[in-house]
């Protein structure tokens, strides 16, 4: 649409403060989590839906049909500000709204589609940042089965450990035991922490991945899976592949010695380039990045979404055009999820759960010209430049400690060291 109004503002993600009427009708006040920013958005009625998301280069009656086709299968936001229902989204709730454009004559934001993504607070939480959608095939009871996991990258958060109280390794250490904490943060839900560790190399930057430890107790003879705690306890673990990398340049920038790594089948010419990396990190001369990383499985319905599939009234599943089918296996994209953390049936908090999942533009199919795969490496490409930009702003404002980590976490998945891309890293003389 050539029209100035047509100016997409990508698809914002509003944390709700409350519901108010206008002569706009109902929209939704509240705050941007990408931006920070207040917001007030309404979704657009027949004729700003002509306006704003038609082509004036077709009739009028052919768009004024699109809109009101579009408008009739659109949820309300009169269902999202309701005290109940599936759809109610009350204060402290998270909607995402799709396509958002401004009518420049009056500054109003109006949406196309709005999509709740938080709907109970006390158990549900959005999280932002760079989000991966998967595929792996299983087998239950001699039956192919489809299902998915979510990787996630919290760069905003992301972080340089030696910057930590001015290089003092025990402010390291404390920076990274919050991103190994064993919690999605804020909730006290078990979570196999892990990070990204962006190397920054003479020829380019290195993506590997720190994974925490899965151990097991015995409760009431049920076996149930844990995360100890701690960077140190991803530091004891036997570190072999690619994840031996990360944990050398990890160890160097918390002051743990070279010599205590359980390096496993690590040979003699690996482990001594494996040592000049430690030194090098050490000393400055190679730059370190770490951003908070998780993996989430998602839910039933969610899982069904990303394969094209529809439950139908009587249980089975059935090849349909659904939302979320673009975002598997086409790599990372910046976005927002609904994750749950609280049990709907026995009110207990469990491991969260991907209820929800969103981008933050319009992504191109993959078919499309337009597709670009963004994989491991782009991702710690964009960490390093967030880190660096920040770092450079607090030495013009002056000695600023700025970093929140307040939003990571990890679900339990047991990983491989492919699992999030890094060996597509180029160093592999590590």
């Amino acid at each position: 649409m050539a029209d100035e109004e047509a100016k997409t503002h990508g698809n914002v993600h509003v944390l709700v403060s409350d519901y108010e009427r206008s002569a706009n009708g109902l929209q939704v006040h509240g705050t941007d989590l990408a931006t920070g920013r207040d917001v007030k958005i309404a979704l657009a009625g027949e004729e700003k839906f002509v306006q704003l998301y038609t082509s004036s280069n077709e009739d009028k009656s052919i768009r004024q049909a699109y809109a009101q086709r579009m408008i009739a299968n659109r949820p309300g936001l009169d269902e999202f500000a309701a005290k109940r229902g599936n759809k109610a989204v009350p204060e402290g709730g998270v909607i995402s709204f799709s396509d958002v454009r401004q009518d420049y004559d009056t500054n109003q934001l109006y949406a196309r589609w709005p999509q709740g993504m938080v709907h109970i607070p006390d158990g549900e939480k959005a999280l932002t940042g760079m989000f991966e959608v998967k595929a792996r095939v299983t087998t239950a009871q001699g039956k192919e089965v489809k299902a998915s996991y979510i990787n996630y990258i919290d760069v905003k958060n992301s972080f340089d450990p030696k910057a930590e109280g001015n290089g003092d390794p025990k402010q390291a250490k404390a920076a990274l035991d919050r991103v190994f904490s064993g919690e999605l943060p804020g909730t006290g839900a078990p979570a196999r922490t892990s990070a990204l560790v962006s190397i920054k190399m003479p020829d380019g930057v290195g993506a590997f991945a720190l994974y925490a430890p899965r151990q097991s107790r015995d409760e009431g003879g049920t076996k149930v899976y844990f995360t100890p705690p701690g960077v140190d306890a991803a530091l004891s673990q036997p570190l072999k592949g690619y994840s031996a990398v990360a944990g050398v340049a990890v160890a160097a920038s918390v002051g743990k010695s070279f010599d205590s790594l359980n390096l496993a089948d690590v040979d003699d010419a690996k482990k001594a380039n494996l040592r000049q990396l430690y030194t090098a990190v050490q000393q400055g001369q190679i730059g370190v990045v770490v951003s908070p990383a998780m993996q989430f499985s998602p839910s039933r319905f969610q899982n069904n979404d990303f394969f094209g599939l529809k439950q139908q009234q009587d249980g089975t599943l059935k090849q349909a055009r659904t939302a979320s089918a673009n975002f598997l296996d086409r790599g990372y994209f910046e976005g927002a999820v609904g994750v749950r953390f609280v049990s709907q049936k026995t009110g207990e908090t469990v491991e969260p759960v991907v209820k929800a999942i969103q981008s933050d533009e319009r992504l191109p199919a993959k078919s499309s010209d337009a597709y670009v795969k963004l994989d491991m490496n782009a991702v710690a490409e964009i960490a390093v430049q967030t880190v660096d930009a920040r770092l450079a702003q607090r030495m013009e404002a002056g000695p600023k400690n700025d970093h929140g980590h307040d939003d990571f976490g990890h679900s339990g998945h047991d990983l491989e060291d492919d699992d999030m891309g890094i060996h597509d890293s180029p160093s592999a003389e590590f």
